[in-house]
């Protein structure tokens, strides 16, 4: 996929109980080429867009936030959450929400 755009701001908000916390927010925006298209609508496959013709292509984009929260010396828990707008570069798909969280653990 071409064409690619994004915005990230990282931020420890200190006026919050917990200040040692990481927020984060992400603004990302993709497009297809020309070549992206053609290769697409004649039945070739990208590896997350696997779903044949593109009747209606369009750029997709998406806004994400975490919160990365120490929960000790050596462990992070982060809870995500995703709105992704046109999946698959295909407004029929419409919207997704995805809500996400991850353990880390550093030995």
């Amino acid at each position: 996929m071409a064409r690619p755009s994004s915005d990230t701001v990282a931020a420890r908000p200190h006026g919050w109980a917990r200040g040692s916390n990481t927020v984060d927010l992400a603004l990302v925006a993709k497009g297809t080429t020309g070549g992206d298209r053609a290769f697409h609508n004649t039945g070739g496959l990208f590896i997350l867009v696997g779903d044949g013709k593109s009747p209606h292509p369009i750029n997709k984009g998406f806004l994400e936030t975490d919160d990365d929260v120490p929960v000790g010396k050596a462990i992070h828990v982060t809870i995500d959450y995703r709105f992704v707008e046109n999946p698959a570069y295909n407004r029929e798909c419409g919207t997704a929400s995805i809500l996400a969280a991850r353990l880390h653990a550093q030995f």
